[in-house]
């Protein structure tokens, strides 16, 4: 993506998931040749498999648009959470190098599937010193354009926003307004 990645980094959230965010996991295998690390890059968290022994290596094992929380690990699986834009928080479960990944929750459903489905852009662009700034806009699935807009500056260093659920950007969607999270 272009952005540096942050051993331990998490987003900003404003739901239960951020008492997983508060102290980053580091889980270590039971032969300890390797640990699973969550590593921020730009707005998503992702786990990483890193060698503790021999040559240097690793590499993200869980990723894409969401956040990825390791909980736990087993002989052979690692146990997650997981969150998005859309979606508050689930359980998963995937086999130690990222693969039969299986959602095992389905926490909320009957509420998060008669929500509204906002738009989210990802935005990129320069500062005044040339540094790539990343953020996104949630637009609301009803109404026309321009959008009263919300702003949402986040300014780090310790955490950002990204795909992590925000309940409050939500209802504001909801509500009508864009919102605009930087």
């Amino acid at each position: 993506t272009g952005c540096q990645v942050k051993i331990g980094g998490g987003l900003q959230a404003d739901m239960l998931v951020r008492l997983l965010v508060r102290a980053p996991r580091i889980l270590v295998s039971a032969d300890s040749e390797v640990a699973f690390v969550p590593v921020q890059d730009g707005g998503t968290v992702q786990i990483y498999r890193v060698a503790l022994n021999g040559d240097i290596s690793f590499a993200p094992i869980l990723n894409g648009e969401r956040s990825c929380l390791p909980i736990a690990l087993g002989r052979d699986k690692i146990l997650f959470a997981t969150s998005t834009l859309h979606d508050p928080q689930q359980l998963a479960m995937a086999d130690l190098e990222g693969g039969d990944e299986v959602q095992i929750s389905s926490l909320n459903q009957a509420v998060v599937s008669g929500w509204d489905a906002p738009r989210v852009e990802r935005l990129r662009f320069a500062s005044s010193d040339g540094e790539q700034v990343e953020g996104w806009i949630m637009l609301p699935d009803s109404g026309n354009a321009p959008y009263p807009t919300v702003l949402y500056i986040h300014g780090g260093p310790h955490s950002g926003f990204g795909h992590i659920f925000h309940f409050d950007f939500r209802m504001l969607c909801s509500a009508g307004y864009a919102v605009l999270f930087i």
